[in-house]
């Protein structure tokens, strides 16, 4: 997917947020990202951000995010994300702190492997919880999508790309980004996939929300 479309993707969950009132949801801005932004991040970080991720943020602005919250047939949908450019270096010095933690922790299960995924991966789209998905940069070109939750021993990879992450996300109706509900969206092995029963159930209430227009509620 080296020729995935970033632009259009962020136009279609605009255009799929701006299905529903903007209270409580919030229909996402038009993109700004400067090349400055971008540089300033960089320098902060020691490190040059992934393409993807630049290209990410170029497309869909370096502050933004939209949310979804509605019910229809007395079933409560929310999701959508967040994400913040200059918050990333903050985000991933968190993770560096959290991952000394963990390396200093010798009895709990995986450390080693969590210290590496947080050394080694950048936050990118965060959920109203405070947590995030985020590229894991091991493996050179190729960069999984992983995802960081307080509440976790583990961070699964969820994609093996942005790209496809987005991709399968959108399909799953921008499911909400926690290990609360992302199982119900994901396959056995634990990637996101939009062909899961309760993926193909959310389409089809969102169908029936769209065609209702109806007010949202909390």
């Amino acid at each position: 997917m080296n020729n995935f479309n970033y632009t259009a993707w962020f136009e279609r969950a605009n255009m799929f947020t701006a299905r529903w009132d903007r209270e409580p949801a919030r229909v996402a801005s038009p993109p700004v990202c400067s090349e400055a932004e971008i540089r300033a991040v960089e320098e902060q970080l020691g490190k040059r951000l992934p393409e993807a991720m630049t290209e990410f943020f170029r497309a869909c602005g370096a502050a933004n995010g939209f949310l979804i919250s509605t019910t229809v047939d007395d079933w409560w949908i929310h999701g959508g994300g967040r994400w913040n450019l200059a918050n990333v270096p903050d985000m991933y010095l968190y993770q560096c702190e959290i991952a000394s933690w963990y390396e200093e922790d010798s009895n709990r299960t995986n450390a080693g492997e969590m210290a590496a995924f947080l050394r080694n991966s950048l936050p990118l789209i965060g959920n109203v919880r405070g947590d995030y998905v985020s590229l894991d940069l091991r493996n050179g070109e190729s960069q999984p999508v992983g995802l960081f939750c307080h509440d976790m021993e583990g961070w699964p990879i969820l994609s093996p790309s942005l790209p496809e992450f987005l991709q399968e996300w959108e399909r799953c109706g921008y499911c909400a980004l926690d290990f609360w509900t992302l199982p119900e969206f994901c396959t056995a092995e634990g990637i996101l996939s939009g062909d899961t029963a309760v993926a193909g159930e959310r389409r089809e209430l969102l169908q029936v929300a769209r065609a209702t227009s109806g007010r949202l509620r909390q």
